[in-house]
């Protein structure tokens, strides 16, 4: 897998997920394994679903959706 960053550069990575530890190793992310969830996020999804309407109302319909069919 190639991956970038403004930190790092560009290079080819094996493991992924080794790569994603060592990055929170050095605090450039922070990895929730579930369930558990950063302090603030609702248990519910309450979030995920305002956000849906939120979107729908401000783009229509077709809000979330690529031209592929995958959203």
């Amino acid at each position: 897998m190639l991956v970038g960053s403004a930190r790092h550069g560009k290079h080819e990575i094996e493991d992924a997920a080794a790569y994603i530890r060592g990055l929170q190793d050095e605090g450039c992310v922070r990895m929730y394994l579930y369930p558990s969830r950063p302090r603030g996020i609702p248990e519910d999804d309450e979030d995920l679903v305002m956000q849906g309407i939120v979107e729908r109302i401000n783009h229509g319909p077709a809000a979330g959706r690529h031209s592929d069919g995958f959203s």
